[in-house]
């Protein structure tokens, strides 16, 4: 088979496994596709664009102005694609990006789409060279084409994880440095990547070896963030939803499920194995919007200006009022169609 197809073969496989990867993290408040395909796309534009507008001999041949121009360029996808998330949120009411875990779930996808990006222009360009006795299968280059995504998608990941805690910030000085250590970060990690993974001549065990160091610090770095992130998350449902349960905007059962990842899902389950598509397509909206209630929520809490926190705060009236009109629409249809309790 022709190297072109299996190259769009493997990439599509990757790009299909590591959004499956992505949502799977984002375990609290499920990302829409949409926006990590508005992101996913950004990061490829950044990636084509980039070698357009930067001289070669900066691009391949230097090691700092490389990993600069790259992550810069980077920067620039997940900046966008946050803002353009951003705007949508004004439009509509209320914001769809809230925070660090958003910030590591978009800047990921730019990541993804960066390196397949990357990949593609490199197969079209220059082609594979194939090597004695190597695979030449349809996926045979998942296990290289899977590896760059990773370490793109890490770095992406540290860019986005930087605006994201700078939109959770206090104070402005937070706000302005935090997107810079993201994007300082990034070049680090790029820079002791390469070292790690291309430098010297090392083969055998030690060049494998020094490979997985130069992947593991990076996405140790990246895991402890979303650790941390999601923990956050989870505080934020413990303290703002409780007060929603007497309004009826969270039921006790519904807040129990929210701070159970795997009741919730065994609950979405149950409705898929029903065959009630639509049930469960409501029940993750609602819940989602639940969750995004309480971050909107803990976030109003933590501002120090007044006019800030009232902005916010009608953000939370209009999610509100939202969440209502969700929870009469999935009644309606439960009655509809005769089903008992999630």
């Amino acid at each position: 088979m022709p190297s072109i197809a299996s190259t769009l073969a493997t990439t599509l496989l990757v790009v299909v496994v590591y959004f499956w990867v992505v949502r799977l993290v984002d375990m609290n408040e499920k990302e829409p596709l949409w926006a990590m395909g508005l992101l996913f796309g950004l990061g490829a534009a950044a990636s084509l664009a980039l070698p357009l507008v930067v001289p070669p001999q900066l691009l391949d041949l230097s090691a700092v102005p490389s990993a600069v121009f790259r992550e810069l360029a980077r920067f620039g996808a997940v900046g966008a694609g946050i803002y353009a998330l951003t705007v949508y949120g004004r439009i509509r009411g209320w914001q769809e990006f809230n925070g660090t875990m958003d910030g590591v779930v978009y800047g990921a996808c730019a990541g993804l789409g960066f390196a397949t990006a990357a990949e593609l222009r490199a197969e079209i360009l220059f082609g594979v060279v194939s090597l004695p006795g190597a695979s030449v299968g349809l996926f045979a280059g998942f296990g290289r084409i899977a590896l760059s995504g990773l370490a793109d998608g890490v770095l992406g990941a540290a860019i986005g994880a930087g605006i994201g805690a700078a939109v959770d910030a206090r104070t402005w000085i937070a706000r302005a440095l935090l997107p810079v250590a993201g994007v300082a970060g990034a070049v680090l990690a790029h820079l002791g990547y390469a070292a790690l993974a291309h430098g010297d001549a090392l083969a055998g065990s030690a060049g494998l070896i020094r490979a997985y160091v130069a992947f593991g610090l990076p996405v140790a770095a990246v895991v402890a963030t979303v650790v941390l992130a999601l923990r956050a998350e989870r505080a934020a449902i413990r303290r703002q939803l409780p007060s929603e349960v007497e309004a009826g905007v969270v039921s006790a059962e519904e807040l129990a499920l929210l701070q159970n990842v795997t009741a919730r899902t065994a609950s979405y389950t149950r409705q898929l194995l029903r065959g009630r598509v639509g049930r469960w397509r409501g029940l993750k909206r609602l819940h989602n919007r639940q969750v995004q209630l309480a971050l909107i929520k803990d976030k109003a809490a933590r501002q120090l200006d007044d006019a800030s926190r009232q902005a916010i705060e009608q953000e939370v009236g209009r999610l509100r009022e939202h969440v209502l009109a969700s929870k009469h629409a999935l009644g309606q249809e439960q009655a509809t169609t005769g089903g008992g309790v999630p």
